[in-house]
């Protein structure tokens, strides 16, 4: 619309001469059209191309009444000349301007021409609608987009106005503006412009008048970009029954629309249709139009890569290269570049690799001379030279090529424009596809969202986006987030571009793949096999993709025991990924591993082994020592190894694997979120238990070493992560990290609210959902906290046993269980390290029947906590524990007495002080005994000890309404009793069921330590009756020395329902509720002051001071530095046990927030008891002793004292860490 305008016809005449209508033109077309089919039957080009014009010519004619309008708003008064002189002054100022590359001065004569029209020649002149077309083009080149949008909404409302709804101008102007919507992806806002220009045109030109025409053909896809596709179909056949009637079959703008209709059918996925309207489409405009004509070269570039899709390569290749034939006969380089952009793809795809990247480095090269490096066109190409290079599995090339583009892109149209948001895809995708998942996750997310927001929920941009996510997740081991994105994937593209279009096969084939890992083969084996067979009838036999599916297919035949076909269809893919894709192509190598690995199972161990070498050297050099693939190779290899009777050559292997995963997770868990790092460690359990089960056939002191550097590594490692990310978080005082951890608090306290009130009117008929977003939003939280915080985190080398070693003291040893899988079973095993002068000694000791084990610790436990049972027979149970579990380690102990014991699995909640030795007395009194998560514990810490001083929260006040305030709950109750919604969702009222009793015992245990503490002159708070509020520990100033907690506590199971109480978890009194959900960490808590008035309201009022306390927002509190926190509650040592990780409840919640000793108990004890044990504790602390010391002499004194001596009493509490 910047163009110069015929300025010199304004003095009284009209800017353009329209053709006025003519009757005989209009009849004498149909006599043109039949000539014209004869001509193109005969094959006479010439004869058709002339005819064709006449056709043009004769249905172009425009009502008089076009000119008339368009006369009239041209004419100026020859008092206005001088004005018109005036502006037309301004109006090609502005154009010299914007020629010249200064748009911001050619914005403002544009500006001012458009005064001069509007104040001088009228709004309703042809100068003014003119003028405020040419600023909106300006002011949109500036960026100045809601400026743009004004001037452009202003030209069509003058237009309409002067010239009418249907005039050319007015759709001029209209174009222009939609086109403005194109460029913001607001494609439905587009599509609402030119339907109201077709239906303005339908009423005042015709349906069948060619402007009508090519509006509803814009208009369709602009449709088709809106994902609207029934309406688009629609338009489309309506557009071409018009086109026929109008043009006639011989005609190259009858030509236009089939092969728009063609590209349609394409996007649907339909292919055969897609082709044969692409056909009709070429043979009309082989003797319709010249072959430089621009439409006869965008139908074959169409029709090319139409034909690469079906993987018909050889015609796409012809085609193609006969578009850039006559491209470069025409000098058209855009269609040109269009067409040696897709030439290139298909020479990739035929194996015809260099001609493929000089051909795309071509493109690139001319693109970054005529448009510059940050042009859009420019870029595109710079990421088609990329999925080259990905295609070819040069992924590092595709890395830094992709990032390239995406950073080019948000430099020049910002981060939220559709082209960055599709680059960012891109880069997450292949940073997938390489293994480095920490990196991939926050380019995915970040696309997914931006796609939400450019393209809408159901655009194919971001249905890619979140299948890559799915891979992703896949990736992680988190399926159960996998699965239903690639069902939503498969069931919106269903629906939209249709169940046979290969977007859609290709996310069944992923959803597929997701089932053969979940070991679901029966389930992926059809699906495989339905793929195979829609790309074999799509692509060909030897396409990529048709050789994808057919290995997948022999992988799930292989798992399901069909070694015979699975055989067939691996050699077959092999053989055709080696003829096409070459034997350095990652997909080659995966076909070389799969066949190995079918090989081991039909027991050709040699040829298996053979393989998998010549693999592993391929995996290494092509995809590097960390890639997916060459953990696999090297998995599969070890085993092999391992059936071959090579246990020297398997430990080497998978001692190299486990060194690889360990750098692979210390790299990946700190930068994302928990469900991601669960996900991580449960994926790659089977490999960690596959090493540790091949440790035990080797020499006791190499398994042993090998175990502890597992232990030392792995063990605890979530809780390792989590709990230092909390601490540079902390320490730094980064703004960024501070935001974060106040949106992550926000959030945990939002999910908190809803789980304590369980469904409210709010969440009533989503609840489940809502939270699960909560969840999920915590979870992106802390993997962008995690991100943030990399760069504070120190370098450092990685645990060495010789650490350990160093810290270990002379008399200790270290005994470390460990809990695995092997052969469906689940093992126990030990390994410990003492040491002889500084020689470390290691051992291994391995456990008969872990059932065995559980089975007696679970007696045991109930037994030391039965009031009628006799001491003999209590001491019988507890012998027997003592042999299963501590006999097997005398030996290794080497007569050490000082044990550094890290539990596994249940062995975490067993008292294993109170195991009974066969002299009758217990454990406790003989050995010195450390619980630790970790053997990491053991190591010197580098967080400074707090200096907060003593800080006593005991005997709240569970009925005071001061804590909330009479006003907040009355108005609380009256939203609640008004509010049927608890009553209406069964199972769902989350813990306003809750109530406790009053504990005395409590208030006066912290009476007690107060005094004890006080007399030492130690800095001390104590808060009690109404004071003892959850926002005291909320609101810490700083981290306390000593924090201890005397209140009710709970665990809940994950089974909890309205009508069972699963767990008494109190320490006097009876109370029953319903679950808050599955998390763990939300399933545990303490209560506070205010808890029973509070109640009824929970989730209404602030979680901050609302009387519970649960583990997961004990992960906010900052206990930096704190040295013990003693929660004096009953079992608060309970929670879920996760083998490898210890326990998830309070317990683990503090240590996280960063209490480096925490005691806890095992079950409900007496008050008197409870308060003669913390007596006795806190008079040994004050007295300089450690925290451990403490309290393991407060036990024995308790042990000595018959009134105590009940190991019901004195082994209840327990202490972790330190």
């Amino acid at each position: 619309m910047m163009a110069s305008r015929a300025l010199t016809l304004l003095a009284g005449t009209a800017l353009a001469v329209l053709v006025a209508a003519s009757p005989v033109f209009a009849q004498s077309a149909d006599d043109l059209i039949g000539q014209a089919r004869q001509a193109m039957q005969a094959g006479k080009a010439a004869d058709v191309q002339r005819l064709d014009g006449e056709i043009t010519k004769a249905r172009s004619v425009l009502p008089a009444w076009v000119a008339e309008k368009q006369q009239a708003a041209s004419a100026v008064p020859q008092a206005k000349q001088r004005a018109a002189m005036l502006w037309n002054r301004s109006h090609q100022q502005a154009i010299a301007s914007a020629g010249g590359g200064d748009l911001s001065k050619a914005v403002d004569e544009a500006a001012q021409a458009l005064s001069i029209a509007k104040d001088n020649l009228g709004e309703g002149h042809l100068a003014t609608i003119i003028s405020a077309t040419d600023l909106a083009a300006l002011q949109q080149l500036a960026g100045q987009v809601e400026a743009s949008e004004a001037s452009y909404l202003l030209a069509v409302k003058l237009s309409q106005a002067s010239l009418g709804d249907a005039h050319p101008e007015t759709v001029k102007v209209q174009q222009a503006l939609a086109g403005l919507y194109q460029s913001q992806a607001k494609f439905d806002q587009a599509a609402k412009v030119y339907d109201g220009a077709v239906k303005a045109s339908t009423a005042g030109l015709g349906a069948t008048h060619p402007q009508t025409i090519s509006l509803q053909l814009t208009l369709a896809r602009l449709q088709i970009n809106a994902s609207k596709t029934k309406d688009a179909d629609k338009l489309l056949d309506a557009a071409c029954t018009a086109s026929r009637k109008v043009y006639g079959e011989a005609h190259g703008e009858f030509s236009r629309c089939l092969a728009q209709q063609g590209a349609f059918k394409r996007v649907q996925g339909d292919y055969t249709a897609a082709a044969a309207l692409m056909d009709q489409a070429v043979a009309i405009q082989k003797l319709a139009l010249a072959p430089t004509d621009p439409l006869s070269l965008s139908t074959r570039i169409e029709a090319g890569g139409l034909y690469h899709r079906q993987g018909r390569l050889t015609e796409s290749q012809q085609i193609l290269e006969s578009a850039v034939r006559d491209a470069q006969a025409a000098n058209d380089q855009q269609n040109l570049l269009s067409a040696k952009g897709d030439l290139a793809d298909v020479l990739d795809d035929r194996g015809e690799y260099d001609a493929a990247e000089k051909m795309a480095k071509e493109v690139l090269e001319a693109q970054t001379a005529a448009l510059g490096a940050a042009h859009p066109n420019t870029v595109a190409a710079l990421s088609s030279l990329a999925s080259i290079y990905r295609k070819q599995g040069r992924l590092l090339e595709a890395e830094k090529t992709f990032m390239d583009a995406w950073e080019r892109y948000r430099k020049v149209l910002g981060t939220d424009h559709r082209s960055t948001v599709i680059a960012a895809n891109n880069v997450g995708e292949i940073l997938e596809k390489e293994g480095i998942y920490e990196r991939a996750e926050p380019f995915l997310r970040g696309a997914l969202d931006g796609g939400r927001k450019a393209f809408g929920e159901t655009h194919p941009a971001t249905l890619t986006t979140m299948n890559n996510l799915a891979l992703l997740y896949e990736s992680q081991g988190v399926f159960d987030k996998a699965e239903p994105l690639y069902q939503s994937v498969i069931t919106v593209f269903g629906k939209t571009i249709g169940p046979k279009h290969p977007d859609t096969i290709a996310a069944t084939n992923n959803l597929a793949y997701l089932y053969m890992l979940k070991g679901e083969y029966d389930r992926a084996a059809p699906m495989f096999k339905t793929v195979h067979e829609a790309w074999v009838k799509a692509y060909g036999p030897k396409h990529q993709n048709t050789l994808k599916a057919l290995n997948n297919l022999a992988r799930a035949l292989h798992k399901l025991g069909k070694l015979g076909e699975a055989e067939k269809a691996f050699d077959t893919a092999l053989a055709g990924r080696r003829s096409v894709l070459g034997e350095k192509h990652l997909d080659t190598l995966r076909s070389m591993h799969d066949l190995a690995a079918l090989y081991r199972s039909q027991k050709k161990l040699k040829e298996a082994e053979t393989l998998l070498t010549k693999t592993l050297a391929g995996d290494e050099a092509v995809l590097g020592p960390a890639h997916p693939y060459t953990f696999e190779t090297l998995n599969t290899l070890a085993g092999v190894q391992e059936d071959m009777g090579d246990i020297k050559a398997a430990f080497a292997t998978r001692q190299t694997t486990f060194k690889r995963r360990t750098e692979f997770l210390n790299r990946v868990l700190y930068v994302t979120g928990d469900n991601a790092r669960e996900g991580y460690v449960r994926l790659h359990a089977p490999e960690l238990a596959a090493y540790v089960a091949l440790l035990t056939k080797l020499d006791e002191p190499t398994a042993g070493k090998a175990l502890m550097e597992i232990s030392l590594n792995r063990k605890g490692l979530l809780l390792k992560v989590a709990s230092e990310i909390q601490q540079v978080t902390r320490l730094s005082r980064d703004p960024e990290l501070t935001k974060l951890t106040e949106e992550l608090a926000e959030v945990r306290k939002r999910l908190a609210a809803l789980t304590l009130s369980g469904p409210t009117e709010e969440t009533k008929d989503n609840h489940v959902e809502v939270i699960n977003g909560l969840e999920e939003k915590i979870n992106d939280l802390q993997g962008a906290l995690g991100r943030s915080s990399t760069r504070f985190q120190q370098s450092v080398a990685p645990i060495a046993l010789d650490d350990l070693v160093k810290a270990l003291p002379a008399d200790g040893v270290v005994v470390d269980l460990f809990i695995y899988g092997e052969e469906g079973a689940r093992k126990l095993v030990a390994a410990t390290l003492r040491k002889d002068g500084d020689t470390p000694v290691y051992g291994l000791v391995k456990y008969d029947s872990l059932k065995t084990i559980e089975d007696a610790i679970v007696k045991y436990r109930t037994d030391i906590q039965n009031e009628e049972i006799e001491m003999d027979d209590l001491l019988d149970v507890g012998q027997q524990v003592h042999k299963l579990v501590w006999q097997p380690l005398d030996k290794a102990l080497g007569g050490r007495t000082k044990v550094y014991f890290i539990p596994d699995g249940m062995l975490n909640i067993l008292p294993i002080s109170a195991l009974v030795e066969p002299s009758r007395k217990y454990l406790i009194e003989r050995i010195d005994l450390h619980v630790l998560n970790s053997s990491r514990d053991l190591l010197p810490s580098s967080i400074p000890a707090a200096k907060g001083g003593y800080l006593i929260n005991a005997g709240p006040d569970y009925n005071t309404e001061e804590v909330t305030g009479k006003a907040t709950l009355e108005k609380a109750r009256s939203r609640s009793a008004g509010s049927d919604v608890q009553n209406s969702v069964r199972g769902m009222s989350g813990m306003r069921g809750l109530k406790f009793d009053p504990l005395p015992g409590a208030e006066k245990e912290g009476q007690l330590i107060v005094k004890t503490v006080e007399n030492q002159g130690k800095p001390t708070a104590i808060y009690s009756k109404a004071g003892a509020q959850e926002k005291v520990l909320r609101e810490l100033e700083q981290p306390p020395e000593v924090l201890h907690i005397a209140t009710h506590g709970f665990f809940l199971k994950a089974d909890d329902t309205l009508r069972k109480r699963l767990l008494k978890l109190q320490r006097s009194s009876d109370f029953q509720f319903p679950p808050p959900g599955d998390n763990p960490l939300l399933r545990a808590g303490l209560a506070f002051a205010g808890i029973n008035s509070n109640a009824q309201v929970l989730g209404d009022i602030d979680t901050d001071n609302d009387g519970v306390l649960t583990a997961l927002e004990v992960l906010g509190l900052d206990l930096t530095g704190t040295q013990l926190a003693i929660l004096s509650a009953c079992e608060t040592g309970l929670g879920e046990v996760h083998e490898g990780e210890g326990v998830y409840g309070l317990r683990r919640s503090f240590q996280e927030a960063g209490a480096r000793s925490v005691v806890s108990s095992l079950w409900e004890v007496s008050d008197a008891g409870t308060q003669t044990l913390m007596a006795a504790l806190y008079k040994r602390l004050l007295a300089g002793k450690t925290p451990h010391d403490a309290l393991r002499e407060a036990q024995l004194e308790m042990l000595r004292n018959s009134q105590w001596s009940m190991p019901y009493i004195w082994s209840a509490f327990f202490m972790v860490g330190g």
